[in-house]
């Protein structure tokens, strides 16, 4: 079934070791699970030939100062891992990624716009997604 971005929610701790907790005053979010390759190419290959590095999980949220709270700030500045949560659609909470998460935070504002706040993340440990057949997880497994 196809979903509407507008019903996702992210939860982050604020602290590390503490439960995760709504982040207010988002309006997008980004997961990606990117793999380097490495070039494994000899001089009897016809073309280039590569093989799959560990996969690289990474994302983004952006939004809106809430000066009601510091949460991305605290979560930012420590450099250690936080627990997040991010359900693409709040309407079904059985799905969702989570794991532990390094994040840092951008504050940007002007004269014609909201203040506005990006809050990058990466992998600190194994981020999964549940979905329809499983468990998504973010290891590498090689095949040959």
């Amino acid at each position: 079934m196809r979903i509407h971005g507008r019903n996702g929610l992210v939860y982050l701790s604020v602290r590390n070791g503490d439960a995760a907790s709504p982040l207010t005053y988002l309006n997008s979010w980004a997961v990606s699970w990117t793999a380097e390759t490495s070039d494994v190419t000899t001089l009897a290959d016809t073309q280039h030939v590569h093989v799959d590095e560990l996969p690289d999980v990474a994302g983004t949220f952006t939004g809106f100062l809430d000066d009601a709270t510091s949460q991305t700030y605290i979560a930012a500045v420590d450099g250690l891992p936080r627990s997040m949560f991010l359900y693409p659609d709040s309407t079904n909470m059985s799905r969702y990624f989570s794991g532990p998460v390094l994040a840092d935070l951008a504050v940007t504002g002007n004269a014609s716009s909201a203040v506005a706040i990006t809050v990058n993340w990466v992998a600190a440990g194994t981020v999964t997604g549940t979905g329809p057949g499983g468990v998504y997880t973010a290891t590498y497994t090689a095949t040959y």
